[in-house]
């Protein structure tokens, strides 16, 4: 952006922020005003963006590491909340399931599907890191 433009709307916001009457407005509808003007966000903008290289590396191992799920095989005994939780037998054992709608994915008999889908009596193999929690994946198929 063009220096010259950049100085007046910087300057535009300052005095916005700090009139008397916003600053009224603000503390009547119990709203605080904290603005962080041009030049302090640019510090803070320079400072997080210039980190040591080891504390890079480190953030990106954190964020690649996969978390190992456990498989369950399990039939269908209720479906609650259009599919939302499951409860299975598995094994003689009820487990109950969480299904997310963004999070989850479901397939039927190999294919894509919406959780509203899942129906009482199938069989499915449920991929989650730990039993009794969200579902990462179940895929089912029809008895």
């Amino acid at each position: 952006m063009h220096k010259e433009r950049t100085k007046v709307l910087r300057a535009t916001y300052r005095l916005a922020f700090e009139s008397k009457e916003l600053r009224a407005e603000a503390k009547k509808s119990r709203r605080p005003i904290v603005p962080l003007y041009g030049d302090d966000v640019t510090k803070l903008v320079q400072v997080t963006m210039n980190q040591p290289p080891e504390l890079v590396a480190l953030l990106k191992k954190i964020t690649n590491i996969k978390v190992a799920m456990t498989k369950t095989k399990a039939t269908v005994k209720k479906v609650v909340r259009k599919g939302r939780r499951l409860v299975v037998d598995a094994k003689g054992k009820e487990l109950k399931v969480k299904i997310s709608r963004s999070r989850t994915t479901v397939k039927i008999d190999g294919k894509n599907a919406k959780r509203a889908a899942l129906k009482v009596g199938m069989a499915c193999e449920i991929s989650w890191p730990k039993v009794n929690s969200e579902a990462k994946e179940v895929s089912c198929t029809n008895k």
